[in-house]
């Protein structure tokens, strides 16, 4: 039997209609239905017959006919899989993890999906013993204002209009942007993109950007894969494609289980070990705010080794800590 969009309508609505248990759904009544639902579109009995034959033989439809009545003899649905309990538990899961992702406006739609899915599966989610818990934060106004607007314009190339305030200045100044990525880092989102005219990809903050108006502009992209962008790099920040520089580090024997099950590169590895249980670790990465931010966070439990001026800067930014802090 040929399968087209009209047969598939026709045998979910047949579906809907035996669903229905406050109607008694004779040959003639179902035929109806159907012809309301498809613009009067009306079936031959021989069709009708076809399509219930098609829904017991291949859809193991619990189809029964009792004096000119068509019901289903068990629950039954096209719409519902029948579920083993294994995918029922991992279906729950599922849906607790998507309800924790509704801080994002661009997924808002999610909820309808989990309501979709909580009704269709009959599966209820109210009074679930939580598992598996994401941090949350407070939404920044970049994301409620902007989200929406920027995720269209990066999937449809459309140049986008930016008013942008950076931080310690309260000078604003308008940009043509050509976005290109959103990302999460620590709490805090971030626009990847090209100003106009302009080479090198730089980075905004969302909770920086006063406004954002769509250009039907369409630019052409550059070679850009964010998949792949962020390989050298530990954070957001980095200006004018920097090469990634050979870091060493010497850290402390009390450290060092930390740091081999929490590598803080993909690069990390280790270089060699001292009589004292010590070692030494390279990293080859990008040398960015972030990855300063990182050492200092572990600076009473390593020293750098290479490179000179990493190291010096590291030096100062700890002298200013201590006088801070006196």
């Amino acid at each position: 039997m040929p399968q087209n969009k009209s047969f598939t309508e026709r045998i979910l609505i047949i579906d809907e209609c035996l669903n229905n248990k406050q109607k008694r759904w004779t040959k003639e009544k179902l035929i109806e239905a159907i012809a309301n639902k498809l613009d009067k579109t009306t079936i031959s009995d021989r069709s009708f017959y076809n399509d219930i034959k098609f829904m017991m033989e291949q859809r193991n439809a619990p189809i029964v006919c009792n004096k000119g009545i068509y019901k289903y003899s068990e629950p039954f649905s096209l719409s519902l899989p029948t579920l083993k309990k294994e995918e029922t538990t991992r279906l729950k899961m599922a849906i607790g993890l998507l309800q924790q992702l509704d801080y994002v406006p661009h997924l808002s739609d999610i909820r309808l999906l989990i309501n979709k899915l909580e009704s269709v599966a009959s599966i209820p989610t109210d009074n679930e013993r939580t598992i598996v818990q994401f941090e949350h934060h407070v939404p920044l106004t970049g994301i409620s204002n902007h989200f929406d607007k920027i995720c269209q314009a990066i999937e449809n190339y459309n140049e986008l209009e930016i008013v942008y305030k950076k931080f310690f200045t309260e000078e604003s100044k308008s940009y043509i942007f050509q976005p290109y990525l959103l990302k999460e880092y620590k709490n805090r989102w971030y626009l990847l993109g090209i100003v106009k005219g302009k080479e090198s990809i730089i980075t905004l903050a969302l909770d920086r950007i006063e406004s954002a108006s769509t250009i039907n502009t369409v630019f052409t992209p550059i070679d850009f894969n964010p998949d792949t962008y962020y390989n050298n790099a530990i954070g957001i920040t980095f200006i004018d494609n920097p090469q990634p520089t050979i870091i060493n580090l010497r850290v402390l024997k009390k450290q060092l289980p930390y740091f081999l099950n929490q590598p803080l590169h993909t690069s990390q590895k280790i270089e060699k070990e001292y009589s004292n249980g010590d070692a030494l670790l390279s990293l080859k990465v990008i040398i960015n705010i972030e990855l300063k931010l990182l050492l200092m966070q572990y600076a009473h439990t390593l020293k750098i080794i290479t490179p000179e001026p990493l190291k010096k800067e590291l030096q100062s930014m700890l002298k200013t800590a201590i006088k801070l802090n006196k």
